[in-house]
């Protein structure tokens, strides 16, 4: 069941919430939270009794602290003081989220744990980036939210050893699903948890990009194999990524998959992309040999393509990106891809590492830019951790 969180603010601070609500939206998508706020209240509904029930019934509230809100005798007298009572009976977490500066240490906020980090106004210099902070908000709710969620994972565990003696076989059963079910919980939460590292430094590169005042917003062919559903599910993801990072992708499951479209000018597209990501597997590299003829020839016809880039001046090779998801380069790639430096996306715990390698090229941001060294070296460092464990 996902986390139900509630959002106590005044009208005035609505367009901060809203921001908020989308550094919110992954967690909601893969099913960890659930938001509300009286915007959500249907028509003809009376408003102060659903208000009500939501903030009964939620795990938590965040105070959207602001002048507004603290001058605000519904936000104030109201539905925060309904909050506090229910975070000192323990029934939910109440999180302070300063919005704007404003003297918010009354004695019943001063002792709770606000956020962004040091109780550092979103809209302040603090921050260089506004995303920065609502990023940091973010993060914070992530971890509260993973602190409950494997609370009441281990308190259904135990539940469920009370209500029926096992047996020893049993018993030992049900310790090894346990441990594996723990195990895929602590991927999941490693997984999100460098999907968040990855997304705070691309808000940092976003801010080198809009620096650059030339800086035109680039498209990507992705040229793979089909007939591997796993493979065909990654791709998708890695579009999507892309496209998170402001990237225009030109993906066949996306912009060729009605019936009766045309095959040879969605291929002919490559010579108009500014870059070409060749996703290397060993299918890939059989379907260009034309090992599998039920499956047409459209992998050869890519190549085909690719390989006038190979062959053309030193920045039309640059713009041809081999990236490996499976095999190695000799049994996954065409022959003049085999030796070029390649991204390894083979190890899933290292896909964000990669996958910001990947940007930085197709932005043309060197790996030694001060900025984004750091950057590239925390993303490792985090991965280099989060492996170790599992």
């Amino acid at each position: 069941m996902p986390v139900k969180i509630f959002f106590c603010y005044a009208h005035e601070d609505e367009p901060l919430l809203l921001k908020l609500k989308a550094h919110l939206r992954p967690l909601q998508r893969q099913g960890f939270i659930d938001v509300w706020y009286d915007r959500d209240i249907n028509a003809g509904t009376e408003w102060e009794q659903q208000i009500t029930e939501e903030l009964n019934t939620s795990q938590i509230i965040l105070l959207l602290v602001s002048p507004d809100f603290m001058n605000s005798d519904y936000c104030y007298g109201t539905e925060m003081k309904r909050a506090l009572e229910r975070h000192e009976q323990k029934e939910a977490r109440v999180i302070p989220v300063i919005l704007r500066p404003v003297y918010w240490q009354i004695r019943s906020l001063h002792k709770l744990q606000a956020l962004p980090t040091d109780a550092k106004p979103i809209m302040s210099s603090s921050w260089q980036y506004q995303d920065e902070a609502f990023f940091n908000v973010a993060e914070g709710i992530r971890k509260i939210v993973e602190q409950m969620t494997s609370y009441q994972k281990q308190k259904s565990l135990t539940m469920d050893t009370i209500v029926e003696p096992l047996t020893s076989y049993q018993a030992q059963e049900n310790l090894k699903l346990n441990a594996e079910s723990g195990e895929l919980v602590d991927q999941d939460h490693a997984r999100s948890s460098m999907r968040n590292s990855y997304e705070a430094a691309l808000v940092r590169v976003k801010g080198i990009i809009r620096d650059l005042r030339d800086a035109k917003t680039p498209t990507c062919f992705i040229s793979y194999a089909w007939g591997v559903t796993v493979n065909e599910k990654w791709v998708l993801r890695l579009a999507d990524d892309l496209q998170k990072a402001d990237i225009t992708v030109v993906l066949d499951q996306r912009d060729n998959k009605n019936i009766g479209a045309n095959v040879a000018r969605y291929v002919s597209r490559i010579e108009m992309s500014d870059f070409i990501v060749v996703v290397g597997t060993p299918a890939y590299l059989e379907k260009y040999k034309n090992k599998f003829p039920q499956y047409g020839s459209v992998v050869q016809a890519e190549v085909d393509l690719i390989n006038v880039r190979m062959l053309g001046t030193t920045e039309q090779k640059a713009s041809v990106l081999p990236v490996l998801l499976d095999g190695d380069a000799n049994n996954s790639f065409p022959p003049l891809l085999c030796n070029r430096v390649y991204g390894d996306f083979r190890r899933d715990d290292y896909y964000f590492v990669t996958l910001f390698d990947l940007v930085l090229t197709i932005y043309h941001i060197k790996f030694d830019d001060p900025i984004v060294q750091d950057l590239r070296l925390t993303l490792k460092d985090d991965a280099f951790r989060k492996s170790a464990k599992h």
